[in-house]
């Protein structure tokens, strides 16, 4: 599937992301190197610029999904498609929802989206019982429905176990950084 069907962009959708790309590897790699990039005084200009670029992605990503959800009847199927229908299923998130939901799926799911299949098809392939139950699943539900639709995933229960105990054990992201933002705290002495 493709990530936005390249006859739903405009220009002003592609610009947005070819922005504010650079900025996020160059403040991502900063924060890494530099551990005082969390401070608010420092790298100003360089967080000023990026806040801006990703307003402009925000908006140009809310103007872009405004339009596809006014024209429902002609949807592609891409990833925007499925965040919307997605939607439709569930309790009814905002439009700022939508756009958080989309912006980070294009910014950080991609690659931890391909290293948990990766690890998930890993682990099912060293053991054939629980390969044996994920794939008895897949075909029970196959079997009721072909092709299966979107909302179907949501019925593959033991196959979200699978991939959440893969989570657990080979997370593809494994640190999180931590600022307090009330200047330092001392716990228990």
């Amino acid at each position: 599937k493709a990530v936005v069907s390249t006859q739903s962009t405009g220009d002003d959708f592609g610009n947005a992301i070819t922005e504010v790309l650079p900025y996020m590897l160059t403040a991502i790699t900063a924060s890494v190197k530099d551990p005082s990039f969390s401070y608010p005084w420092s790298h100003r200009e360089m967080k000023k610029i990026l806040h801006e670029k990703m307003t402009y992605m925000r908006e140009s990503v809310k103007k872009l999904l405004l339009k596809r959800i006014k024209e429902n009847d002609d949807m592609e199927d891409d990833i925007l498609s499925f965040i919307i229908r997605s939607n439709q299923c569930s309790e009814q998130l905002t439009i700022d929802d939508l756009v958080d939901d989309y912006v980070v799926f294009l910014t950080a799911g991609m690659e931890t989206t391909a290293i948990t299949m990766a690890m998930s098809l890993f682990y099912l392939s060293n053991n054939p019982e629980m390969f044996a139950m994920v794939r008895s699943e897949i075909d029970s539900l196959v079997q009721r429905r072909q092709p299966m639709k979107f909302e179907d995933v949501n019925k593959l229960s033991y196959l979200e176990m699978v991939v959440k105990e893969c989570l657990r054990i080979k997370p593809p992201v494994c640190g999180v950084g931590r600022c307090c933002p009330h200047g330092d705290v001392v716990l228990n002495g």
